[in-house]
């Protein structure tokens, strides 16, 4: 029996390292200089990891224990949510793994409640010793320059849209 569930383990070890060598996906682990556990899965799309001042677009899921506090799958019409990228501003700050991620890449984050949750800022159901834990999917890594000429373009799209609706409105109504 022993040696059966041995196999069992063995095989399912297997299978999965082959399933994540298939996907193309590696693993990095490991624990910052602020103390943010982190696991990255790199599916290796993108060419370069965010720095500070680049724009970014994730999906992102935040739990304090079992508790979702945050999930970006539910906003923006499931839309992944746009941020800058900044310099780290407290032990815990998530900024620092963030800069680890490139364009395809997910990750796992796990930081001390105690670093995050300041001035009464705590959820009511956390208790000290809780971990608050995020589940994030990089989806854009993007300079400012090019940021910028992007969001740039799509106002110019919207308003031209916009010019067009309200000119066929003055148009139909002889206005």
């Amino acid at each position: 029996m022993q040696i059966l569930k041995r196999t069992n383990q063995g095989l399912f070890i297997l299978l999965a390292s082959a399933a994540l060598i298939a996907c193309g996906a590696t693993t990095k682990k490991g624990t910052t200089k602020s103390g943010i556990e982190y696991q990255v899965f790199n599916k290796g799309k993108g060419k370069a990891n965010a720095k500070v001042g680049d724009f970014i677009t994730m999906h992102i899921k935040v739990y304090v224990s079992d508790s979702m506090l945050f999930d970006s799958y539910k906003l923006n019409n499931n839309e992944p949510v746009p941020a800058q990228i900044a310099a780290p501003q407290f032990n815990g700050d998530i900024m620092e793994v963030l800069t680890m991620l490139k364009a395809g890449d997910s990750a796992t984050f796990v930081v001390p409640q105690d670093s995050l949750f300041r001035q009464g800022m705590k959820p009511p159901f956390a208790k000290p010793g809780d971990k608050v834990k995020y589940n994030v999917k990089m989806y854009t890594v993007q300079d400012k320059a090019t940021y910028e000429k992007e969001q740039a373009e799509k106002t110019a799209k919207v308003v031209a849209q916009e010019d067009g609706v309200i000119n066929d409105y003055i148009a139909k109504n002889n206005l």
